[in-house]
């Protein structure tokens, strides 16, 4: 969070006595002090008890830069002048000129208790309030002084300063909305002024509320277009908005507004824009821009720190980390990327101690405990349940109901406990039957490469001879990563096939080896393919190809293109219990789109659709579509409700080639 240092400034009224002092006043008014001083001086070699004189002299040595002998100047007159109630506001406010706001304090008091309208006196009080911290009764004082003289420029400018030093102390005690009000409180009065819109953007920010932080910092750049402060977070906030192209274009006009000159500034513009850029996935200009900084700026703290964020973003948390631990200097945004490197590597632990180290720095950042809140909801039990219906155009109907609980152990494991019942019927033939399964599982990270899958169970159900029987089934999963871009999955798969009634009561079983191979890159085509061997219990085999190359057009939301292609053939044919083709090929082009990436999206939604064609042994060609629509919102941070549906009328190895439908529901809970 951005700290601003807020400065008042201090007016009092002049009192005009004498017509021959008029050239002093206007040098005082002129600020030009060394000459008023000069010229009060001399009045007062000729009559040093004018009070007037005395106090104007004062003054002129006070704000020349010398508060103590403007204090002395106004004691020494009181001398002559006991309780003087104009001298003893020149007095209060020489006291905030020599930092005693206590002193200052303590006087206007008294002076209020004399004149409760004295604008100045409430003025002078509300500014040693400030000085002190008291913003609120700063505030209350202020209002006083404007009901007095509410046409005051002074008092008007007291106002606006101490509302934005209330708003950044509540701001730093994270009452953000209480503080948004106070800012709105001064924009109404001023508008455009640029302070005010810039923490209000912040503040924004800060409670997630991306779309009226934008407003706010749009405003400020129109009417300030020199504001570097507001460009660089405007670029910082699309990047949180994922608008990567504004990103850029903020932070580079935040670049054309410094110098290189004015080094601090620079760099932290030349850094956003890398940050923008890694965001955007075009590492290699961000890492082009860096090596530019790095010949110009030499061994840069923020420049190290950038190089290594860089790494992680890009995929290479190791290296990323390495880089991170290289720097010597221990500071909060070295902790702080230390723990993105933790967290892209699963090791939550180690990343939770960087964010305290990081916290011990900064206990107010809300950053930190938001990512630390984050690993440790992502690292506690979680309850899923989800239940569907579904029917095809052969009369087959099921209905399924599942519970599965969630529990991550250490930074390795994640343990899950399943059970369910799926409950089917033909309702043309009347044949129904119903199975239950229990299912225990790890997945294990073994490091950003490796990751391993480990998934045991039983199933219970009824015979074609209704005698009650047990299989038992499992999958076997190894993923490792052979390149940065590069994945493949090797995996075993034992499975019952539950589609309809006869299937459940025949008990086949299906024993799958497959293998799997995924390219992804920014801006670049993707591509996936796999292929697998099954071994079916009633003696049946199959073979499987499939493969898709699709393009990423954008990230957020997400908007994808593609085209699918498989090829399916069967030993023997099985068509009388299940869809077992001697030869099956299908295309298709699909369009996918969605948000449902996102975690700060109260409602999300993914939508894909596909459109092809499908032939089945010899018979004709015949067109195929597929649609797929999830809609869901969270509730809270803990609890989720998820609905979808989805259609197919191209066929596969689980039913017969009739069109499929499904609605299904699941409710996602972390405790």
């Amino acid at each position: 969070m951005l700290r601003y240092l807020f400065i008042l400034i201090f007016f009092t009224n002049a009192v005009y006595a004498q017509t021959d002092m008029s050239p002093g006043f206007a040098l005082l008014e002129n600020g030009e002090y060394k000459k008023a001083e000069h010229f009060f001086s001399n009045l007062l070699e000729e009559n040093p008890s004018d009070k007037t004189a005395n106090i104007c002299f004062g003054r002129a040595v006070g704000l020349a830069g010398d508060p103590n002998k403007a204090l002395d100047i106004f004691q020494t007159a009181e001398k002559l002048f006991p309780k003087d109630f104009e001298l003893s506001l020149n007095i209060a406010e020489a006291y905030l000129w020599n930092q005693d706001p206590q002193s200052s304090l303590s006087l206007y008091t008294e002076l209020i208790e004399r004149d409760p309208q004295n604008f100045t006196a409430c003025q002078g009080m509300a500014n040693s309030h400030f000085k002190i911290g008291n913003y609120k009764e700063a505030l209350v004082y202020v209002n006083k002084a404007l009901l007095i003289d509410s046409t005051s420029e002074s008092g008007r400018a007291s106002k606006k300063y101490i509302l934005l030093a209330l708003a950044d102390n509540l701001g730093k005690e994270q009452q953000f909305y209480s503080a948004i009000s106070y800012l709105d409180n001064l924009l109404i009065e001023y508008p455009n002024d640029e302070q005010a819109l810039i923490n209000k953007g912040i503040l924004l920010i800060q409670v997630e509320s991306y779309k009226k932080a934008q407003n706010a910092l749009k405003q400020c750049i129109e009417n300030h277009q020199e504001s570097f402060e507001a460009n660089i977070i405007m670029s910082h906030l699309s990047m949180l908005m994922h608008k990567d192209k504004a990103a850029i274009d903020y932070a580079d006009s935040a670049l054309s507004l410094v110098s290189k000159e004015n080094k601090s500034s620079y760099l932290r513009a030349a850094i956003q824009k890398i940050n923008a850029l890694g965001a955007a996935k075009s590492f290699k200009q961000a890492s082009k821009n860096l090596e530019v900084l790095k010949l110009e700026f030499g061994e840069e703290l923020s420049l190290n720190l950038a190089a290594a964020r860089l790494k992680v973003w890009d995929h290479n948390a190791a290296d990323g980390l390495a880089m991170y631990e290289a720097i010597p200097e221990a500071g909060y945004e070295l902790y702080m990327g230390r723990a993105e490197a933790y967290i892209a590597m699963y090791k939550y632990s180690s990343a939770i101690e960087m964010i305290d180290s990081a916290l011990l720095l900064r206990p107010e950042s809300l950053d930190a405990r938001k990512l630390k809140n984050q690993v440790i909801q992502s690292r506690k039990p979680s309850l899923v349940i989800d239940g569907n219906q579904s029917m095809d155009k052969g009369s087959n109907e099921a209905n399924e109901i599942g519970v599965q609980l969630n529990v991550p152990v250490g930074d390795k494991h994640n343990f899950h406990l399943r059970t369910g019942l799926r409950s089917t019927k033909n309702q043309l033939l009347e044949n129904e039957a119903d199975q239950i399964s229990i299912f225990v599982g790890d997945k294990i990270n073994l490091g950003p490469r490796l990751n391993f899958g480990l998934n045991m169970g039983t199933i219970l159900y009824e015979n074609s001879e209704a005698i009650s029987t047990v299989s038992y089934i499992g999958r076997l999963d190894l993923r490792y990563r052979i390149a940065k871009n590069h994945f493949t999955t090797l995996s075993y798969n034992r499975r019952s096939l539950t589609y309809s009634s006869d299937l459940i009561k025949s008990g086949v079983v299906d024993n799958k080896v497959s293998m799997e191979y995924q390219f992804t890159k920014a801006k670049l085509p993707g591509f996936y393919a796999a292929s697998s061997k099954s071994f079916f219990s009633d003696g049946n085999e199959n073979i499987n190809l499939f493969s898709s190359l699709y393009y990423e057009i954008k990230a957020f939301p997400l908007i994808k293109l593609g085209i699918n292609a498989s090829y399916l053939s069967f030993k023997e044919d099985r068509s009388s219990l299940y869809f077992s083709p001697e030869a099956y090929s299908m295309g298709e082009v699909f369009v996918h789109v969605g948000n449902n990436y996102d975690q700060k999206k109260k409602l999300f939604y993914a939508a894909m659709f596909a459109y092809g064609l499908q032939k089945i042994n010899d018979k004709a060609m015949e067109n195929t579509t597929r649609l797929d629509l999830q809609l869901g919102y969270r509730l809270t941070s803990k609890l989720q409700l998820i609905v979808s549906y989805y259609t197919n009328t191209a066929a596969t190895s689980t039913n017969k080639g009739y069109s499929f439908d499904r609605v299904a529901c699941k409710i996602n809970m972390a405790f």
